[in-house]
């Protein structure tokens, strides 16, 4: 009898050991897990915003190489605008983002809306002003971070 149940725990226990492998946790992470990130600071000045006819919005397009088709397909892509850049002030709001304004001129109220969209190498940030609104775009300073 104690040979049986000596027998049945060796059994089990080979059984054990051997039907699974063991990787630790940190190997399993840095393999699976491991990414990289590139920020970048995009800058607008005022004289460089593009108006479309067609479309009635101002809009600028930045080439970005570090943009790579596996970054397009697998990572993720944010922008962010930056208020005061360089300063002790300085904060970060992620686009889109809608801004409420009054012109001066008239004391006409309407909304701008700045976006942005990419593709492999390509970034463009795109200003529309609601009700027909053609006001020009001042500078503004941009932060893209990619992921992958």
């Amino acid at each position: 009898m104690k040979k049986r149940i000596l027998f049945t725990v060796l059994v089990c226990v080979l059984v054990g050991l051997s039907s699974c492998n063991y990787y630790p946790k940190e190997t399993v992470y840095e393999t699976i897990y491991e990414s990289n990130f590139k920020t970048l600071d995009l800058r607008v000045d005022a004289n460089q915003w593009l108006f479309s006819q067609e479309g009635g919005y101002y809009y600028c397009t930045f080439n970005v190489p570090e943009l790579t088709s596996a970054i397009y397909n697998y990572g993720v892509v944010t922008c962010y605008r930056e208020y005061n850049k360089g300063t002790n002030n300085a904060y970060q709001l992620p686009l889109p983002q809608t801004i409420h304004s009054v012109d001066e001129g008239n004391g006409a109220l309407y909304t701008t809306t700045i976006d942005y969209s990419f593709s492999v190498g390509i970034v463009e940030i795109v200003l529309t002003n609601n009700d027909f609104m053609y006001v020009a775009p001042e500078r503004m300073d941009f932060r893209l971070n990619m992921v992958w």
